[in-house]
């Protein structure tokens, strides 16, 4: 089963260290407009956060909502969404199709046809 509360925190936690360079709960609400109370309930994983919060929390990190939401994301796939958000259609088109490619399994050499 899938623990959203945890893959929240645990993808807050990596935006707080590339951002500040430090887990930074108090900071973080207090950039984000939230209460102090609400982050330290979602650090412990006490409470479902609502869709106001993850606005909040992903306008501040420069992320859509759902990529708060992403099961085990790192700083690199978090620093190309936060990159993407700025680009245009075209260079969106662009990564994709560079990243598609880049995924595709590679011929063994020797291998081939």
């Amino acid at each position: 089963m899938v623990n959203s509360k945890k893959i929240l925190w645990e993808n807050l936690r990596t935006l707080m260290i590339m951002k500040y360079g430090e887990e930074n709960p108090w900071r973080t609400a207090h950039e984000a407009g939230i209460g102090p109370g609400t982050m330290t309930r979602i650090k412990q994983q006490e409470t479902s956060t609502g869709v106001d919060t993850l606005e909040k929390l992903a306008n501040l990190f420069k992320v859509e909502v759902w990529q708060l939401l992403v099961p085990g994301i790192g700083q690199q796939e978090l620093r190309v969404m936060q990159h993407m958000k700025s680009m245009c259609d075209d260079q969106k088109d662009t990564i994709a199709t560079i990243s598609y490619s880049l995924a595709q399994p590679k011929a063994k050499y020797g291998n081939e046809k």
